[in-house]
């Protein structure tokens, strides 16, 4: 985290998130998300070494940026390093460059925990003169693993005409941050604790994109269909309880996650724990509402609460 005690001014004025709301900004196009995730979930199935570039790849394509990369802080130095672990576009020459954490913007986007834009960061932390070309402005978010914010997915724009929009920070924060949040909170759960996946679509579905995203061995075969499996699907209880007799763990000691009203509808009705989760592209700003309106006691926004949670 840098030193503020004399750069209070210059925060101010290099750090101009709120611009966002002020600048027009285009429509989220879901359809080019869906399929740049997509590609992305290709990759780490067939190519899992090369997710990270892949990633960055996506938050150029999604944000329109000129340059863009993944920042990881590891142990070394003073206070650590970040390391530029994938790199896209102008940048690209910079791969597995490192910059102090103290001389780097991802310190001041670690230490508040949310998406930064960024005028000229340079004028902050100089050491980015080294890189060419030049900034005019960046757009940082921060990732977790294990709960911990431990880097940054990072855009760049060179040009001084070219601006990021909301509709950017959006992308970054709920589609690419988010991503590695989520696939780490379900390999990082506890090998011993059972675990299955109760849906109402099916099997087939389920399973494919568990294999495009790596996670199939994860749940072995507890996977379950609302379609299939039983004769009520949701918001009828059936498939929960079904689920819980699969792993052998009775109902009351379940902790069912659930993003939708109707599937909380279910679970509260199964009598397990009930936890609302309202997180990703498809939740309105009301949707939190609606899952406690069908009865989740809690909701949380983000993976890394469910982690904290279940800790």
């Amino acid at each position: 985290m840098m030193n503020r005690g004399d750069a209070n001014r210059d925060v101010s004025r290099e750090i101009i998130t709120s611009d966002l709301e002020r600048r027009p900004s285009r429509a989220p196009d879901y359809q080019a998300e869906a399929q740049a995730l997509a590609a992305l979930a290709e990759t780490m199935s067939t190519d899992p070494g090369t997710v990270l570039q892949r990633l960055v790849e996506a938050a150029m394509e999604l944000t329109r940026s000129d340059s863009a990369g993944i920042s990881v802080l590891e142990p070394g130095g003073a206070n650590g390093n970040f390391r530029w672990v994938a790199t896209a576009g102008a940048w690209s020459p910079y791969r597995d460059g490192m910059l102090p954490r103290e001389t780097s913007p991802c310190s001041e986007v670690i230490a508040q925990e949310s998406v930064l834009l960024m005028k000229n960061p340079e004028r902050l932390f100089p050491a980015l003169l080294q890189a060419e070309p030049g900034i005019s402005e960046g757009l940082l978010a921060p990732f977790r693993l294990g709960g911990v914010p431990v880097g940054t997915v990072w855009t760049v724009k060179h040009r001084p005409d070219d601006h990021f929009e909301a509709e950017d920070a959006r992308v970054l924060a709920e589609g690419i941050a988010a991503i590695i949040g989520a696939i780490d909170f379900v390999t990082s759960l506890r090998p011993e604790l059972p675990r299955a996946i109760a849906s109402s679509s099916t099997v087939a579905w389920i399973t494919t994109h568990l294999d495009h995203i790596g996670l199939r061995d994860a749940f072995g075969e507890h996977v379950y269909s609302g379609r299939e499996h039983v004769a009520r699907g949701k918001p009828a209880p059936d498939i929960y309880l079904h689920a819980a007799a699969a792993i052998g763990v009775p109902i009351e000691r379940v902790l069912i996650i659930e993003d939708s009203p109707v599937g909380v509808t279910g679970a509260v009705a199964s009598g397990a724990r009930v936890l609302g989760l309202a997180a990703g592209r498809h939740c309105g700003p009301d949707h939190e509402a609606r899952l406690r309106a069908a009865g989740a006691p809690v909701v949380v926004h983000d993976f890394e609460s469910i982690a904290a949670m279940l800790a």
